[in-house]
C-alpha cells in the first residue's frame, strides 16, 4: 500500500532509523531534501495525513452513514500526549525543543549574496495537521540544519579576505519550519568544516542535519557541494 514519505520520516525518525527498506527510503529522502538546490525542509510534517477524514459508504437501506469519521494514526511511542487531535489554535513561529536557546526570533534584515534584504526569519507557511507541542514529539524539534558557505583568500595587496555565510533551519512547536540567519559560531562541531590557521586558498560549502530520535540519540549527515 502506497504511504507518504513525511509519514514514514516521522516514524523511522523517532525510532533512530531502524534497519528496513522503508527506513532506508526515508533516509534517503530527508537527506536528497538538504542536497542543493534547493534546500528543502527534510521532514514536511504538514505532508503526513495525521489526522484523516473520509466520507463513509452508504448503508443498505442507501442511506449515507454519519458523513465524516476522524482517524488518527498512533504515536510513535505509547503514550498519547494531551490534546491529541484538538484543533490547532493560531499557527506561531515561535521556535521550542533542544535547540530553542540559540535561535531568539530576531528583528531586522540581513542581506544575502545578491544584496537583496532578507527577513531574519524566513518561515514556511506549514505545520502538521494536529497538535504536536507534546514533548513526545520533541525528536521533531530536535532537527537542525546548518548551512555553510565559506571562502578565504588572499588578495593582490597581501591583505587576507574571508567570507562566512550561514543559515540555519530549524522547527517550531507545531512542525512549522523556518529559515534564520546564523554565524560562525552556530557551525557544528560534526561538520568537516576546517579553516586554515594561516590565510590560504580554502573554499566550503555544505549542508548539515542534525537530529535525536525519541531516545534522545543524536545523528548528523553532512553534503557537501
Amino acid at each position: 500500500m502506497a504511504y507518504p514519505v513525511d509519514c514514514a520520516i516521522l516514524l523511522c525518525l523517532a525510532g533512530g532509523f531502524p534497519a528496513s527498506i522503508e527506513c532506508a527510503h526515508a533516509r534517503a529522502v530527508m537527506i536528497a531534501r538538504i542536497t542543493p538546490w534547493p534546500i528543502e525542509p527534510p521532514l514536511q510534517i504538514w505532508n503526513c495525513p495525521m489526522r484523516i477524514e473520509y466520507r463513509r459508504p452508504m448503508n443498505r437501506r442507501g442511506k449515507a452513514t454519519p458523513v465524516l469519521q476522524e482517524v488518527s494514526l498512533p504515536l510513535p511511542r505509547g503514550s498519547t500526549p494531551e490534546g491529541w487531535g484538538v484543533p490547532l489554535p493560531v499557527q506561531s513561529t515561535a521556535i521550542s525543543g533542544a535547540w530553542s536557546s540559540s535561535v531568539e526570533p530576531a528583528t531586522g534584515f540581513s542581506v544575502d549574496k545578491t544584496g537583496a534584504a532578507l527577513p531574519d526569519l524566513i518561515p514556511v507557511q506549514d505545520r502538521a495537521d494536529v497538535d504536536i507541542s507534546d514533548p513526545s514529539y520533541d525528536f521533531v524539534r530536535s532537527i537542525r540544519v546548518t548551512n555553510i558557505e565559506y571562502s578565504q583568500r588572499r588578495n593582490h595587496d597581501g591583505d587576507c579576505n574571508s567570507s562566512t555565510y550561514v543559515r540555519l533551519g530549524l522547527y517550531g512547536a507545531q512542525g512549522d519550519y523556518i529559515w534564520k540567519r546564523g554565524t560562525s559560531g552556530d557551525i557544528p562541531a560534526v561538520s568537516g568544516f576546517a579553516p586554515r590557521d594561516f590565510c590560504g586558498e580554502y573554499s566550503f560549502k555544505s549542508v548539515v542535519i542534525q537530529w535525536r530520535d525519541s531516545a534522545g540519540k543524536s545523528d548528523f549527515e553532512e553534503v557537501t557541494y
